[in-house]
């Protein structure tokens, strides 16, 4: 994560001073930078297309705890999947403190990359909207799916 801070500071630090794409240094940058955020492009993907890698993610998630678990290792308690709100908290939570914050920076080094971080904004709603329609669906009194992949 740390080093996800840095080269968001980076870019906007490039921003400001300007890329000289003359030098070898700007241009191993600029690849670290693009690496990184195709690296972090999940939730720029349309919503159906994001929310399925996430469950994959989620899913990948869960298995390496219960296998922890089994082996009798600490466990990544940041990666168990507690249910279907949680796993949509902690994906709001991602591209809000992480994914975003590089697309933005993104974008203003590059606005033809505009439309991902609209994209970003309009999944954020999305998973907000989801949480609302699963808090409601659990009022009723009814059973919610507990795999973040099967919503």
């Amino acid at each position: 994560m740390a080093s996800h801070d840095r080269l968001v500071a980076e870019i906007i630090q490039k921003k400001r001073t300007g890329l000289r794409l003359e030098t070898i240094e700007d241009q191993i940058f600029l690849c670290r930078a693009f690496l990184h955020t195709a690296d972090l492009l999940n939730p720029a993907r349309n919503f159906n297309a994001a929310r399925k890698w996430s469950g994959l993610l989620s899913d990948e998630f869960q298995s390496q705890v219960d296998k922890e678990r089994s082996m009798g290792l600490p466990i990544s308690s940041w990666m168990e999947q507690k249910g279907i709100d949680i796993a949509i908290d902690n994906e709001i939570g991602f591209i809000q403190r992480t994914a975003r914050p590089l697309f933005e920076a993104m974008v203003a080094l590059y606005p033809s990359l505009s439309h991902l971080l609209h994209q970003i904004d309009e999944n954020i709603e999305h998973y907000k909207a989801l949480k609302l329609k699963i808090s409601e669906f659990d009022q009723s009194g009814n059973v919610r799916a507990v795999a973040f992949s099967s919503y």
